[in-house]
């Protein structure tokens, strides 16, 4: 079994929990795994070594004062209803009298566990903000957060009339009918592509869609407990993009918005040829990969999982890992702020930030710069080493490449070693 796969089946098992609390004991444990492989335990090893997933989760239960068979949260299935008039093949949603208040119920409470979902990562968030520099403060007020949009959502679920469609059928809406969507899936996928037909299409290409349109701002999920969600949306139509999942992988691929919001728990999420004016990513056991991605403000935050960005260009950098790896691609990027807990830092520099931030609790730093770059760099670590093949003129705790120039790199290590090298 992989750490992956460990962290994800032992999540299951604490959905009673809430997502806030389980995340807690999750990070917890994904730090005791990083530890038992740096001393030198193999991914495998690591996961061999710990107790079994039933035991865990049921002293942890108990610890929480809860039952021990955590029953998880799941969103409600929608049942047929009568065509309305109009509606072009889509489906009021119209529960059964009998059972109209069960499901309302349960659709408000798989709402909220969507809400404290998201909620959870922006809360933890300002926990570790709190215990590290200002250096690393890297939520500012411009960033979009999509906490209160989801909630707002939560407060008006009952106001909504939500429509469905069965799997395969796609629905189509104007460009002047759409200005921002919101997408919530539990298990599946959900994909989001340019549309090439200049109207906004969706569909679940297996399991039913629920979906909603209220004052230009569309909500889409699956209508059972498993739906692969996909999007096309012409570029550069929407002013905000929020998505969070659960279990279900995230793709988007060429497009152009004005703000991005992911939120995953053992989701992948893969952006390609992607543009907004700021991105935010948040993920627990589960990989960030960019390629070809620009914006304005980007703010990544990976637990359990890997951060992978090349070929491209952030006004202001912010990157953050625990028990995971960091691997940036940067050009024209004016700031870059990175932490990990226990992995490595692999940057590569085209010379034009101005501050570079590398902090690492158990890692190595590997820095490439452009051979002819002058900068001034400060290293500090308890037991890590300084290896260059740049010429570096110390003095105290800094050292100055060339004349020194405004580039100013700063790096700070617990037990890890920096190693620069140019290109």
């Amino acid at each position: 079994m992989t750490r992956k796969q460990f962290l994800n089946d032992l999540y299951l098992r604490l959905t009673a929990l809430g997502p806030e609390r389980a995340e807690q004991h999750l990070t917890y444990y994904a730090e005791m795994l990083a530890d038992r492989m740096e001393e030198g335990m193999s991914e495998e090893e690591a996961v061999a070594s710990m107790e079994d997933l039933d035991t865990i989760a049921r002293r942890i239960l108990e610890e929480e004062g809860q039952p021990e068979e955590p029953q998880p949260v799941m969103p409600p299935a929608c049942p047929d209803a009568s065509r309305i008039p109009g509606g072009g093949g889509t489906r009021a949603y119209q529960p059964p009298k009998k059972w109209g208040r069960r499901k309302l119920i349960g659709a408000a409470l798989w709402t909220a566990a969507a809400v404290v979902l998201v909620g959870t990562v922006a809360r933890y968030a300002n926990d570790r903000r709190a215990e590290r520099t200002a250096t690393m403060d890297w939520l500012t007020e411009d960033v979009p957060h999509m906490e209160e949009a989801v909630e707002q959502a939560a407060e008006e679920w009952e106001n909504f009339s939500y429509l469905f469609a069965n799997q395969g059928d796609m629905q189509e809406l104007q460009p002047d009918q759409v200005q921002s969507i919101s997408i919530q899936c539990s298990t599946g996928s959900v994909r989001v592509w340019e549309s090439g037909e200049g109207t906004v299409q969706y569909g679940a290409e297996e399991g039913q869609l629920s979906w909603q349109l209220e004052d230009g701002h569309l909500t889409l999920r699956p209508a059972g407990n498993y739906g692969d969600l996909v999007v096309y949306c012409p570029s550069g139509l929407l002013d905000r993009l929020e998505i969070s999942t659960v279990s279900a992988n995230v793709v988007m691929d060429y497009m152009d918005v004005g703000s991005l919001e992911i939120a995953t728990i053992s989701g992948d999420v893969d952006l390609c040829g992607f543009y907004a004016d700021a991105i935010g990513l948040t993920s627990t056991s589960g990989d960030l990969y960019l390629s070809d991605v620009q914006t304005g403000a980007l703010n990544m935050r990976n637990t359990s999982g890997e951060i992978d960005f090349y070929n491209g260009a952030a006004v202001e950098c912010h990157a953050e890992t625990i028990s995971g790896g960091i691997d940036l691609e940067l050009n024209g990027t004016n700031e870059i702020y990175t932490s990990s807990t226990s992995g490595d830092l692999e940057l590569t520099l085209d010379g034009t930030a101005s501050l570079v931030s590398c902090v690492t609790k158990s890692g190595d730093v590997e820095l490439e710069v452009p051979e002819d770059l002058e900068f001034t760099l400060t290293y500090n670590t308890i037991s890590g080493d300084l290896e260059s093949s740049l010429p570096l003129t110390r003095s105290g705790d800094s050292y100055a490449c060339g004349a020194g120039g405004p580039e100013s790199i700063e790096v700070n290590t617990t037990s890890g070693d920096l190693y620069l090298e140019a290109y």
